[in-house]
C-alpha cells in the first residue's frame, strides 16, 4: 500500500487536535528513521495549535533487516542523551507504523523503567497501526493513537523511504 506525503500530512494534522485534547504532550520523541517525518509534521502542527514548540528528542532503533525478514532483536543506534530528564513530562513517542510492536514496546518499556526520569504520562502516536498479532506489549498506562488502522498484510510504503 503506497501512501502519499499529502495523505500522511492530512492524517497527522487531523489527529493532533485529538491528542492535544486527550493527552496534552509536553515532550516528543521521534523514532528514526521512519518516524522523523511524522514527528516533524506533528511538532509543527502542535506549534500551530498551541504557539509552543515542544522539546523533541530523536532515537534510532531497528528490528528489521528488511521488510520481509524480521530480526528477533532490537538494534539501538541512538538513544536519549544521558542528561535527558523525562520527569513530569507527558511524553509522546512518534513513529510511522506499529507493525509487530517489537520496537515500540522496547522503547516504551525502557522509558517506563525510569532510567531518564519517570514521565507523568507516556503515549505512542503512529500514522498506521497494522492489525496483526503483536510481539511486544506496552505498559498498561500507555495511551496509543493512530491515524489509520491497516487490516492487510500488505507493506505500507512511505514517500520518505524511497
Amino acid at each position: 500500500m503506497r501512501v502519499s506525503f499529502d495523505e500522511v500530512n492530512d492524517q497527522i494534522r487531523t489527529k493532533i487536535p485529538v491528542i492535544l485534547s486527550e493527552f496534552q504532550p509536553t515532550l516528543l520523541i521521534a523514532v528514526g528513521c521512519g518516524g522523523f517525518v511524522p514527528a516533524s509534521i506533528a511538532r509543527n502542527t502542535i506549534r500551530t495549535h498551541t504557539g509552543t514548540t515542544l522539546p523533541t528528542f530523536a532515537i534510532i532503533l531497528s528490528s528489521y533487516s528488511n521488510h520481509k525478514q524480521k530480526d528477533s532483536g532490537i538494534n539501538v543506534s541512538q538513544w536519549l542523551p544521558s542528561d535527558a530528564d523525562l520527569s513530569g513530562h507527558n511524553v509522546l513517542i512518534i513513529d510511522e507504523i506499529d507493525d509487530s510492536r517489537q520496537t515500540l514496546a522496547y522503547i516504551t518499556n525502557r522509558i517506563h523503567s525510569g532510567a531518564n526520569g519517570v514521565p507523568n504520562r507516556l503515549g505512542v502516536f503512529v500514522v498506521h497501526n497494522r492489525i496483526t498479532t503483536k510481539k511486544g506489549v506496552f505498559p498498561e498506562s500507555l495511551s496509543h493513537y493512530s491515524c489509520q488502522e491497516v487490516h492487510s498484510d500488505e507493506w505500507v510504503e512511505y514517500p520518505w523511504k524511497g
